[in-house]
């Protein structure tokens, strides 16, 4: 009778201190410190009206780090996504 095959152990994200995770992917063979927060010139979008300006304009912002695995592949990123928070004021005649 054929054995099952053994699950693959899991890679793991464990805090390491304020500021840093350790992942390891025991598949691959390695671990590695991550920051949980980078700097991304991109990520908050707030509407400004200044100068006469109506529209949503691109601010640096603190964002988390997430890891994605995708088969024999890890990709290190920041995680955000873009989302109005407001809708545009009415226009004035």
């Amino acid at each position: 009778m054929p054995s099952e095959p053994s699950p693959l152990p899991q890679s793991t994200l464990i805090s390491v201190g304020e500021n840093w995770n350790k992942y390891t992917n025991p598949v691959l063979g390695f671990s590695l410190k991550v920051l949980k927060n980078m700097t991304e010139p991109y990520g908050q979008c707030p509407y400004s009206d200044k100068n006469g300006d109506h529209s949503y304009r691109a601010k640096e912002a603190s964002v988390p780090v997430k890891i994605f695995e995708e088969g024999n592949s890890v990709f290190i990123a920041a995680e955000y996504f873009y989302s109005r928070r407001a809708e545009y004021p009415a226009q004035r005649g």
